[in-house]
């Protein structure tokens, strides 16, 4: 929805983020070549949906958090735009 994807896109979106392999991407090298063809709204709204997801189950775990933070720090996003994504789900 955030991202315009068709359901085909989505669908392929996740399978590769849930693939075994993916534990062996490089983040930091992904993270700066979305930053490159990303707008700073489109990375909070990627933000977004990561804390809806780690949401889904009703709150979000100190790991689900650290995990999106450190994500945010490859986006180089500041605490201020980690927060207001994450405020949304208080």
């Amino acid at each position: 929805e955030h991202w315009g994807l068709d359901v085909q896109a989505a669908a392929f979106v996740a399978e590769v983020a849930m693939a075994e392999q993916a534990v062996h991407f490089d983040y930091l090298r992904m993270s700066r070549e979305f930053m490159e063809i990303t707008q700073p709204a489109e990375r909070t709204n990627f933000l977004v949906v990561l804390f809806a997801v780690a949401n889904a189950d009703g709150r979000i775990s100190v790991e689900e958090n650290r995990e999106i933070s450190q994500i945010a720090d490859y986006l180089l996003m500041s605490r201020t735009r980690v927060n207001e994504a994450r405020s949304i789900f208080a």
